[in-house]
Order: C-alpha cells, then structure tokens, then sequence
C-alpha cells in the first residue's frame, strides 16, 4: 500500500517529536480531525506507527524513542505531575528513584523537601541531586547505559535488594491495553520488579501517552501500584484493571 505525502509527512514528525496527540496533528496539517485519524488508522496498519490513547508515536514497541525526544515529549505534563508527586511525599522520606524522563523531572520537584533519603539507579537523577544539602543521596553500582545515565545489571538489581524505601517512583516505557506495565530490556524489568518487592509504596507518574503503549518486556500489572499520578484521567478500560481502595489515582491538570 503506498504511502501519501501528508501520511509520510505525519511519519517525519513523529520521528522528531516521539508522540504527537492528533489535536497536534489537526492544527500542523490543517486538515480535519476525520482525516488524521484515518491517516493513522492506515499507518498502524500498515506497521509505520503505533497508536496509542490520543494519538501516535513511532515506537515498535521492540525499542525506546532517543532520550532527548524522550524528554522533550510531554514536558509541561510531566512537569505537572512532577509537581503533585513532590507535593505528596512528605519530608525525611526514603525514595527510590527510577530510570526514566518522569522520574527525573520528580527529581528536580523534589529539591526544597527537607532530610530525604534518596536511592538512584540514574546518573541524571544524581546529577541533579548530588549538590542538595537536603538529601542524603546513595547511588546504585552497576553497569553504565549509554544515552540516559541508567545503571543496570545484576549488580545493581543485588544492590537495590539490600534496602527498603518508604516510596518508589517507578520509570516504565508502556502500559498495554491488558493494564501490563512494560519496559523495553530484561535489565529495566528486572530492576523494577526488585524496586516494588522493596519499597511500601509504589509511585506511577506516567502522562497519558504512556496507556496503550508497548514494551517488550513485563514488569508487572498496574493494579499493584499504590499511586497512579497523571495528567487525565484513566480511560474506562484502564481505571476497571484497579480497585480503587487498593490503588489511588491522582490526576494533575494545574
């Protein structure tokens, strides 16, 4: 099936910008709503691009988008939610804090809380926090990944077993329709699963892009997260995979 110069249009832009909601693709290509969500339809068809809850993104779900889009996409959301997390978690907690864009820009929220504990398997996470003389900072040994900082490995899944943290805030590449939470490598999944055996609360800052979006590799299912912090709300199919006595739900619009 070929392939139109307003489809391959739609392609180059999620390249650059990682996702893009089909409110954004109405207003860059002047085109009606009707037309966009065909022209998406047809790319998911054909294999281009993946769709997912308010729009598309050009991950296969095999890999992760580069760091830089990563970071870029969603930001004033993510922000958002980055503030209603530090909000949340009081003064003199231990945290552990996750790979991951979210994660980081918690990090930096986290900044004026007062005698936190804080253990990271992120080198940007610790960039960020090492200089604060509010935060007794332990970072993760471990293998170094090019491009985002993370440490990963066996030695550093062992080292995260050795401690029992108040908070977690969980870093995780997608959540599939069947509510599972996934990550795109063995070591991130395997990591997350040791962070949610070892902490007594398990934070979820995900913006909306992240429901209906595939990884490869199972971390676990989205009714064990103690708190969901987002930007909208649950859609129906997401919000009956969780009880709400067991699983708060935080939507952070302002």
């Amino acid at each position: 099936m070929s392939i139109s110069k307003r489809q391959e249009e739609i392609i180059n832009i999620l390249k650059y910008k990682a996702f893009a909601s089909t409110e954004d693709l109405i207003t860059m290509l002047r085109v009606s709503p009707i037309t966009v969500r065909r022209d998406l339809n047809s790319l998911a068809k054909m294999g281009k691009i993946l769709r997912v809850h308010g729009g598309a993104t050009i991950s296969s779900g095999r890999h992760d988008v580069p760091y830089i889009q990563r970071m870029a996409s969603n930001f004033n959301e993510k922000r958002k939610i980055a503030a209603c997390v530090a909000d949340f978690i009081p003064d003199g907690s231990s945290i552990f804090i996750d790979i991951g864009t979210t994660p980081e820009i918690v990090s930096q929220a986290l900044a004026n809380k007062k005698n936190l504990f804080v253990l990271t398997n992120s080198l940007n996470v610790a960039h960020i926090l090492y200089n604060n003389n509010n935060i007794t900072l332990n970072i993760v040994c471990g293998e170094v990944r090019n491009g985002d900082g993370g440490i990963l490995g066996d030695a550093a899944r062992d080292y995260i077993a050795q401690y029992k943290t108040n908070y977690a805030i969980l870093g995780i590449g997608g959540i599939d329709n069947s509510g599972n939470l996934l990550n795109f490598t063995y070591s991130e999944s395997a990591i997350a699963r040791e962070v949610i055996k070892n902490t007594n609360c398990v934070i979820l800052p995900v913006d909306h892009t992240k429901f209906g979006r595939k990884g490869m590799v199972l971390i676990d299912h989205i009714s064990k997260v103690d708190y969901i912090f987002t930007d909208q709300p649950l859609l129906e199919q997401f919000a009956s995979m969780i009880n709400p006595n067991d699983t708060n739900v935080v939507i952070c619009d302002h």
